[in-house]
């Protein structure tokens, strides 16, 4: 398995094995590329995902809640172990129910899943870190991806096993 490509209008799910890899996309609306990465033990999208709006420009800048000193651990939940790209924990996001955003830190691989009702109303000043907001589309486009989201590299790599598993079965039934 080299890749995944992913349209969640359709439920349509492509396991790329071409021993090259994936060494182009084309932008396509409602698709998202996958791909997998052996050494840095991650996978990453070769897309941005949509829904997601810097705060406060991004850049340098830590999620709040009502003011730049509100940081309620309520407010989100830190994904354990270090998240290896942004697009990754944008990917956590999607997958947990009532994300109104992400803070992540690309130097530590900190990522926190914001569900706070309210919202993110502020952000505060920290070097190295970066506030996203998230708003579902009004198509639900986004809500099918949750569902479907794969979540690192082994779920991957064992969907290709299974695959390859069941597909060696059927060939055996068939002689």
């Amino acid at each position: 398995c080299v890749g995944i490509e992913y349209n969640s209008g359709f439920g349509r799910c492509e396991v790329w094995t071409r021993p090259e890899g994936i060494q182009a996309t084309a932008s396509l609306q409602g698709y998202q590329c996958w791909q997998y990465s052996r050494s840095s033990g991650s996978t990453e999208t070769t897309t941005t995902m949509p829904g997601f709006n810097a705060v406060d420009g991004g850049n340098n800048r830590a999620c709040r809640g009502r003011s730049p000193s509100d940081n309620s651990a309520s407010y989100y939940s830190l994904i354990p172990g270090s998240v290896p790209r942004l697009e990754a924990c944008k990917a956590e996001c999607l997958t947990a129910n009532g994300c109104v955003g992400i803070e992540y830190n690309s130097g530590s691989g900190r990522c926190e899943v914001w569900t706070r009702p309210e919202g993110i109303q502020a952000t505060a000043s920290l070097q190295g870190y970066q506030c996203w907001r998230y708003q579902a589309g009004s198509d639900g486009s986004l809500l099918s991806v949750r569902k479907h989201m794969f979540r690192g590299v082994l779920l991957i790599q064992d969907e290709a096993r299974v695959m390859h598993a069941a597909a060696v079965h059927e060939i055996n039934q068939e002689l």
